[in-house]
């Protein structure tokens, strides 16, 4: 569950046409319940209702109208059934996933590096897609990555709220260029590589590449510090490895893979043995 603040719902809000179950997570935008839909059969589904305080920022509402509405349509991307801009509370509907976030995975230690491989490969190809169509996510990062439980199909969420908001992505996972995390700036896809690097280099060690309780000294860190070679912290995995991470967190965008898929595949060529190339 992500970090509270006042802009959490104080109490549980009445929907038309649901029944809220529970509370799945919370976090300074947001506020997810498992809900059955009247309208669907009784079909369980999760409901993403925005916190108050950023359901009134000036213009929230027609962006949050806008990013949330293209339909991206791949199998590792959890879909929007529906958007509700008109009234209160602002909130979209989204099938229900029974399985962990990464981020209740990574509670238990690193991953193993078959399944970082299976991992990378999926939300690369989520995100590449979503590139393809113009759409940045803009906050990859281990809360937002679904594994069911049922399947072990790995899945992405949250396109668009994060770009609705006036904050773009998450202190310790937001690239260095979009830093400071609430001024306007165009968006490059290998934003997104970045992010993904940060998740990867987590699942592979642990820990991400940046570590600081203070929110500005960990931006800081991130615009001004070189993190720790991975086999620093695990001496056991390729030294090819290094030179993976180290493209993927690269400050400037021009740095790093130009595509996710690509920084899926040299981190599986690199846990492989097999060779590496810059970029």
């Amino acid at each position: 569950m992500g970090q509270i603040t006042d802009d959490h719902f104080p109490e549980q809000p009445e929907l038309p046409r649901f029944r809220l179950i529970r509370k799945l997570s919370e976090t300074r935008m947001s506020v997810v319940y498992l809900a059955t839909e009247e309208a669907g059969g009784g079909r369980l589904v999760a409901v993403k209702v925005v916190t108050p305080r950023l359901a009134t920022e000036d213009g929230f509402r027609d962006r949050f109208r806008q990013e949330m509405a293209p339909e991206l349509g791949h199998a590792n991307i959890v879909p929007v059934y529906s958007v509700h801009t008109e009234g209160e509370p602002l909130y979209l509907v989204m099938p229900y996933v029974d399985g962990p976030n990464l981020r209740d995975l990574l509670r238990s230690g690193p991953l193993d590096p078959v399944r970082t491989v299976h991992l990378a490969h999926s939300v690369a190809s989520a995100l590449d897609h979503a590139h393809t169509a113009g759409v940045v996510h803009r906050d990859v990062k281990p809360s937002n990555i679904l594994v069911d439980r049922r399947t072990g199909q790995v899945l992405l969420c949250d396109f668009g709220i994060a770009a609705a908001g006036r904050r773009v992505g998450t202190p310790g996972y937001v690239a260095p260029e979009l830093i400071p995390i609430d001024k306007a700036a165009p968006v490059d896809p290998r934003a997104d590589v970045y992010s993904l690097g940060v998740v990867l280099y987590e699942c592979l060690t642990g820990r991400p590449p940046h570590e600081h309780t203070d929110a500005a000294e960990l931006l800081w860190a991130q615009l001004h510090e070189d993190p720790l070679a991975v086999t620093a912290l695990r001496p056991d995995l390729p030294s090819t490895l290094n030179k993976v991470l180290a493209t993927a967190l690269a400050k400037r965008p021009r740095h790093r893979y130009g595509t996710c898929g690509a920084l899926a595949e040299e981190l599986a060529n690199a846990l492989a043995g097999g060779p590496v190339r810059r970029r």
